[in-house]
C-alpha cells in the first residue's frame, strides 16, 4: 500500500494529507506523516 500512496503522490500531484484521504477511503487507516516517511 505504501507503493500506491508514493505513486499517487508523484503521478498526481497530492498532498501528503490528499494521499491519507484516499487511502482511508479504501479502508486503510495511514498517517499523512507516515507517508511522508
Amino acid at each position: 500500500m505504501i507503493v500506491v500512496a508514493v505513486r499517487w503522490y508523484l503521478r498526481f500531484n497530492l498532498s501528503y494529507r490528499d494521499v491519507e484521504e484516499l487511502l482511508v477511503e479504501r479502508g486503510v487507516e495511514v498517517d499523512h506523516v507516515t507517508v511522508y516517511r
